[in-house]
């Protein structure tokens, strides 16, 4: 109770320092494995709720990138914003893993080079290009001027475009050599089904966990064996192969299975 007590006050506190201090000063946030995750002071741009609300931020993040991923893992996260998974998970994984971290907005991709550098992070790749289910060029909509609403999908009707080069998961697994996929997060902001029809060929070969910040009921892209784990309090969805390692681990940290995925 104290502790619960004592974190209410830092957060609240911390709280205080965002509104107070001067917009776009920039913002480090230590996580719980030591990492360090910087971001500006702006609303909508990741570093304010990193610094609030730090491995609170999701309820999700500390168990899969502290303890449900393990040393020498590889890990894609796609959508990685200001990076709060790709560099706790860094921290986890070692020099023996691979992050993967693919961000079409360079501007967060260069906060996130920018904490990479900071965390002597030799295993973390940066990618800045955005992931479908087609190689080309494509729209990001900015919407609401909030990096972390910017999507492939249109969700405001006032957002702009910046022109992004787009590929598949499937093709980027090719280019980076990878030979093992352990664990991949996708945060799309919509385009998450879109982006797995661009990984059959990866899912297929590796069998990996995969993070989705929506819940997808319907999963045509995933193989026989796979089930819909779930977090009581959280939004997400973890699609796991029922009888991995990983399936094992998340149940002990109190994932329940919400839906066996019986794909043909």
């Amino acid at each position: 109770m104290k502790r619960s007590l004592y974190e209410s006050a830092a957060q609240m506190l911390r709280t205080l320092q965002v509104a107070v201090l001067p917009t776009g000063l920039t913002l480090s946030s230590k996580l719980a494995n030591g990492a360090i995750v910087l971001g500006s002071n702006r609303k909508g741009h990741g570093g304010r709720g990193v610094y609030i609300y730090r491995d609170c931020i999701e309820a999700d993040l500390c168990p899969i990138t502290q303890s449900i991923i393990r040393a020498g893992d590889v890990f894609i996260d796609v959508g990685a914003n200001t990076g709060v998974y790709s560099l706790s998970a860094a921290k986890t994984i070692g020099s023996r893993g691979v992050v993967l971290s693919v961000e079409p907005n360079v501007h967060m991709a260069s906060w996130l080079q920018r904490s990479v550098e900071l965390n002597n992070f030799s295993n973390v790749r940066i990618r800045n290009f955005a992931l479908g289910e087609s190689i080309g060029i494509a729209d990001l909509y900015t919407n609401y001027r909030k990096p972390n609403s910017f999507s492939l999908n249109k969700i405001d009707e006032f957002a702009g475009t910046m022109s992004v080069q787009i590929t598949t998961l499937d093709e980027l697994v090719f280019r980076e050599k990878l030979n093992r996929v352990d664990f991949i997060k996708i945060d799309a902001e919509g385009a998450e089904g879109a982006i797995l029809n661009g990984a059959k060929e990866t899912i297929n070969a590796y069998r990996p966990s995969i993070l989705v910040e929506v819940v997808i009921s319907d999963v045509n892209t995933l193989p026989p064996g796979y089930s819909k784990f779930r977090l009581p309090g959280s939004p997400n969805s973890v699609l796991s192969p029922t009888d991995s390692e990983i399936a094992k681990s998340l149940v002990s940290f109190g994932y329940f299975i919400d839906m066996q995925i019986n794909n043909k």
